[in-house]
Order: structure tokens, then sequence, then C-alpha cells
């Protein structure tokens, strides 16, 4: 009770001073008997896991001030060093959760039910920054079940977040969003945490950091093990490991990482180790899949620290982050953009995709074969590489006029193919969003209706031929009243008319007239017989 009373900045104080001791004893009182030496062999192996951990380790008292915290934690929270987080933040809940309240809230549900460790919470940077967080936590009580700190691991899950965001839009944007922009999510690494030794004697103090170490080392929800190159064998891994293979810790010196990859992994690692070997370079982090002893496959990302001794490189302390469930939103996500890949190939209509800056990102097969430039050749472009300068700098402008008025755009123009025909289109247009709705670019459709003009005008040609026919000939429709016996037709006065006078006022037809050989039999008998043996005139 009475550290409790002291002001914030004396403890700390406090602390340093502490630290400092212990280091000049260590180095001003070497170990005189073989416990001494195993406790401060101990003392080491968890520091540099301490160290080397990958997760945010810290410890703070039950008020909310931070009383200890490894280089990740500090990094996490933008933090310049562990010194700095201890210095700078005066309590958690104010300067490091975006709700106040929710620690306080974290704090009853645990002690309320311990097994409940795994918090999910929004976070505040020291630059006012956020991301979102998985804490793991624990109490620390004493005999009478007070709560005197509070110990855990923040890990970073921004990106698994990310990712279920990215599945999200791509299943809600199907049709119009068709940017593949997917960034390869990892999960942050798992983070491991160690107890800061109380006021105790230097003895004490190391065997306590060699039992917080063990307690870390074995209750890590993540694969945690040592290899020894030379034999290819773990010397030393946690529980986890164990379950995976199947065997006892007194077994585990007896197996090897290998025996966990898959077949596919197995000639992965060694590849890893061909090109290695060659001074090409590798990947830092390796991914490889690993199979339990039930058959059940997990996705293992790995982090790790050599170690060396006076011969040189000896073996690794590893940790091995389970990436399970990003790969399965990977290869979701791939399903997904293969699927609209395979849909856009099926559209017959000329399909294209660019960003804001005017960059293509993609377009479908139809586009291809329209410009007769290839995929390849299309991607990373502008449209001033694309097109002529005259027909890109139309593009262009309509591009920018719909960037300043969002939404849809529809125009029609010529457009010279790659077969050299020119073709007439209709251009349709549309922005798209991102899921903060910002707009981040273009998608337009090329629709061909060159043979759709081609036939209206010809169908206006011909319609324009019978017009003019029509307007040449004139025709008599209907019943007409003609005289038996002279052939007289009564107009629709009553007047009886000469047959060429009714036909001439109601067509252009022009007569000729002459006499039939009956009528000059009628008229002129004199002047019309028949010679006797020709039959003629």
């Amino acid at each position: 009770m009475q550290d409790q009373n002291k002001k914030k900045h004396e403890l700390i104080e406090e602390l340093a001073s502490l630290r400092r001791r212990i280091a000049e004893q260590e180095r001003s009182k070497p170990a005189t008997t073989p416990a001494e030496l195993l406790i401060r062999v101990s003392e080491a192996k968890y520091q540099r896991l301490f160290e080397i951990a990958t997760i945010g380790i810290f410890q703070s008292s039950a008020e909310g001030k931070v009383i200890t915290a490894n280089s990740e934690f500090a990094h996490l929270f933008g933090y310049e060093s562990p010194e700095d987080v201890i210095a700078s933040v005066n309590d958690v809940t104010v300067d490091m959760y975006v709700d106040p309240q929710r620690r306080g809230e974290i704090v009853r549900l645990m002690m309320e039910n311990q097994n409940l460790k795994n918090f999910e919470n929004l976070y505040r940077r020291k630059d006012g920054s956020t991301f979102t967080g998985n804490l793991h936590i624990w109490p620390v009580q004493d005999a009478d079940g007070r709560l005197l700190t509070i110990e855990g691991f923040v890990e970073d899950i921004s990106e698994r977040k990310r990712v279920e965001e990215a599945l999200q839009r791509a299943h809600n944007e199907l049709e119009q969003r068709v940017v593949e922009r997917t960034r390869e999510l990892m999960l942050a690494n798992e983070r491991l945490q160690r107890e800061v030794a109380e006021h105790k004697l230097a003895e004490d103090a190391l065997r306590e950091s060699e039992a917080n170490y063990r307690r870390l080392y074995d209750s890590s929800p993540t694969v945690v093990y040592q290899i020894n190159f030379r034999t290819g064998k773990f010397s030393k891994a946690n529980d986890i490991v164990c379950e995976y293979l199947g065997c006892s810790q007194e077994d585990i010196t007896s197996r090897s990482p290998y025996d966990l990859l898959t077949d596919e992994s197995k000639v992965q690692f060694f590849e890893r180790l061909r090109k290695m070997s060659l001074g090409e370079k590798v990947t830092e982090n390796p991914e490889y899949e690993v199979m339990d002893k039930d058959g059940r496959r997990w996705w293992l990302q790995l982090s790790s620290k050599n170690i060396y001794d006076e011969e040189g490189l000896a073996g690794a302390d590893v940790v091995a982050h389970d990436i399970t469930a990003r790969k399965q939103a990977e290869e979701k996500l791939n399903n997904r953009m293969e699927f609209v890949a395979t849909l856009l190939d099926t559209i017959p209509s000329p399909v294209f995709y660019k960003d804001i800056s005017g960059k293509y990102l993609g377009c479908n097969r139809a586009y291809e074969e329209l410009i007769g430039k290839s995929r390849e050749e299309i991607v990373g472009k502008d449209i001033y590489e694309i097109y002529p300068a005259e027909l890109a700098y139309l593009y262009d402008k309509k591009d920018r006029e719909l960037y300043e008025c969002p939404g849809s755009q529809i125009y029609d123009g010529s457009f010279s193919a790659a077969d050299g025909s020119i073709r007439d289109v209709i251009i349709n247009k549309a922005t798209y969003t991102d899921a903060s709705k910002n707009i981040v670019g273009v998608i337009g459709v090329f629709i061909d209706i060159t043979d759709r003009k081609q036939a209206a005008t010809a169908l206006e040609e011909e319609r324009r031929r019978l017009q003019q026919s029509l307007d040449e000939v004139r025709t008599l429709r209907g019943i007409v009243p003609i005289c038996a016996n002279c052939k007289k037709i009564r107009d629709d006065k009553g007047y009886w008319n000469q047959v060429e006078k009714y036909v001439s006022e109601r067509t252009d037809a022009e007569f000729s007239h002459g006499i039939c050989p009956d009528c000059a039999k009628k008229l002129y008998p004199e002047f019309y017989g028949e010679k006797q043996g020709d039959g003629k005139l």
C-alpha cells in the first residue's frame, strides 16, 4: 500500500534505480553456485523472448498505470520506447482507450469470470490515430483476492478487419467494383508478456523471472519453439507444438519442425533452402501449411531470431502465428475476383475500369479485341498512351466532367477499331466509390451501334425511295360507274364524262388517239375491206 500512495513519477524513478542496482550487482558479484548460474541463464532466456516478442506485452496497475512494457508494445502505440510509454501514459483508460469506459468494463468482466481473457477494443496511439486490437489479459491478485496488477498482451487485428471489409465490398459491389486492389493481408504477431521483478532480493527476482518465462512460454496461444540447426530438431517447444505432433514434452527433442509440414510445404521449404544456399533473396517471414496428428491443416507464418554460439549459427527462436483465417479470407476473395473476371469476359460489350488518376486497372476480352491491345499493354497506362491524342483528349475531358458531377454519363461518337473499320458507339460511364463513399475511379462500357445505324440509314433511304415512287404514281380507287353502252363515266357530281377526260383529271396519264379495226369498219366501210386472197386492206 505504501508503493501505491507514491506519486507515479516516483515509482518510475524507483523502478529504473532498482534495475541499475541489479545490473551493478550482476557485474560485481559473479554467480557462486550452480543454482545462481541456472537462474541467470533462465533470466537471459526470458529476457531474450521478451525482447523478440512480436506482440505488445505489458503490466499495469489496477488503477491503469503502465508499470512495464516491451518495445513492440511501445511501437504498437506510437511511442519511442518502453520508457516513453511509462513516462507518458498516466492512465491507459484515457490515454490508450478510445472509449474511456471500456477498460472499467473489461476489468469488471475479468474479475467476475477469470476464464474470460480475450477482448476486442479500439485503441488510440500517441499521435491520435486508432487501431483495432485483441487484448489477452489475466489478473494478479494477493492472498485476499484483491487485484494488484493486470498482465497481458495486445495484438493488432486491423489487417484482419480490413480483409473482412474487402470481402464485404466485393460482395456488395460485384457489378460495379471490379478493381483488383487486394493487398496481402497479415495478422499482427501474437505478443508475449513478462512481469517486472518487484522489490525483492536479486536472487528472488531472477527466480520470479524464470517462473514468468515458463508461464508465458507454456500458456502462449501461438506456436513457440527453439530449433537446433545442427540436428534439425526441436531444442524445446511449448505445449501447442506437442499437441500438433501428438507427443509429450519429453519426446519433443526427438522430433523436427519438418514433421509438421504438408507435402506441398516441404517442397516450398527445400526451395527456400536452395535459394538461401545460392545467396538469393527470400521472404523474411515464410508461410507454411502444417498438419496436426488428426490430419487438420493450418497455415503458420514464422518470425525468428537466430541464436549464435562460439561455433557460429546454432539455431533460432521461432514464433509461428496462425494465419489460417487470413488464408481462407484470401482464397474467398480470389475466388470472388476470378468469378468477376470470368463474368466480365463473357460480356460481349467492351468494358474497362480506371482509377481516379486515369490509369487503367483492367478490362474484358471484348475491349482488348476492340482496340487491338492485350490486357498487359492496357493495365497501368493512361488514356493518352492508348488512344490517338485527339480522341484521348475528348475521353479525358468527359472523364473530368464525370468526376465533377459524379454518377453516370452517356454519350455517342465514332471510333476507329483495330481492324480499321469506323464504328459508331454509345459510351456509358459511371463513377464508383470505396467503402467510405470516396470516388476512386470510373467504369465504362462501349455499346457498338454501327449495324443499327446502318440499318436505320438503309431503312430511311428505302422509305424515301418508296415515297418518291408514290408521289409519282396516282391511283384510282373504289367502284367507278361506267355506261355499259357508250362507256362514259359518271363523276361524283353526277355528270357523264368521256373515259379519257375522267382518267386524265385523276391521274398523270396522257392519251394518244387512234381507231381500232372494229371501229374503222363501222365508221369507214367504204375505205375498209378485204382483198381476195391476201386478207389485207
